[in-house]
């Protein structure tokens, strides 16, 4: 009866102890992608003059142009100037974030040649450093808001968080199946650009969905991106909040994806300590 108390006994302490080791090295990896995402984050604007302004300078010359252009094409629309807006800067995060996330290996090439540091540790990091600059554009944003006099309901709030939620998961997905193939092929980045730039001018961005053709809509929402922020739009300004079946759903397929991404991920990465 001792014997089996002094085995359990000893089991248990074995597995506090593993316990602990993978919670110290849980708590190390964060801290090392932190501080990676947080010096990114400096360097980035640290040799400009105005420093931070530029994250949010950059969507705000888009939004003021665009403004100035299609107001009063879109003047019937409530409140477009909020709908652009929100749709600019969800917009440029997911377009920094995947640039960023796509390049996230390469970029780092001389710090992998001096420190041995996990590959999806840089890719989050990367990631980070962008949400940070998105967090930013949406203070921005919320002061429109205020300033327009619109105050969105606390389910479209929710709603919202959730979609860039998924956003970002899409973001690390993406991430994961191109950073190793962009460290083969350099090309794919100039791809992703036209894609991009294509991308802005048929998503829902500067017009509201509801000016296409219906068939054009359905190709439309084909697009994850494009779902996203009519949806967000439709929350925070038209307060038409989307099912959170719906919801669900999407979230569940954008996760089921990025798992996907992460075996890819895995198999890839292997062998990319030859070309880093």
């Amino acid at each position: 009866m001792r014997t089996g108390y002094g085995t359990a006994l000893a089991l248990l302490e074995q597995g506090v102890r593993r316990l602990y080791h993978v919670l110290m090295w849980q708590r190390h990896q964060f801290e090392l992608i932190w501080e990676i995402a947080r010096t990114d984050f400096k360097l980035r604007y640290s040799a400009t003059r105005i420093g931070y302004l530029w994250a949010v300078l950059k969507p705000l010359a888009t939004f003021l142009i665009i403004n100035f252009v299609f107001s009063n094409v879109f003047r019937g629309v409530e409140h477009y100037p909020l709908q652009l807006l929100t749709g600019i800067i969800l917009w440029s995060y997911f377009s920094e974030g995947t640039r960023a996330s796509m390049t996230s290996l390469s970029s780092k090439a001389a710090l992998l040649q001096r420190v041995p540091i996990p590959y999806l540790a840089l890719l989050l990091s990367q990631l980070i450093h962008v949400v940070l600059i998105a967090l930013i554009n949406a203070v921005i944003l919320v002061g429109f808001f205020i300033y327009y006099g619109v105050t969105p309901s606390a389910l479209a709030v929710s709603v919202t968080a959730a979609f860039y939620g998924v956003t970002t998961i899409l973001i690390l997905g993406f991430g994961l199946l191109t950073a190793p193939v962009f460290v083969h092929y350099r090309d794919i980045s100039q791809l992703w650009d036209i894609a991009l730039r294509l991308g802005f001018y048929t998503a829902p961005i500067m017009y509201p969905l509801s000016v296409v053709l219906e068939h054009l809509q359905r190709l439309l929402g084909l697009n994850p991106i494009s779902y996203i922020i009519h949806n967000v739009k439709e929350a925070l300004v038209v307060d038409q909040v989307l099912s959170l079946t719906h919801l669900l759903t999407v979230s569940l397929v954008t996760i089921a994806g990025a798992l996907f991404a992460v075996l890819v991920f895995r198999s890839s990465s292997r062998t990319l300590g030859d070309f880093l």
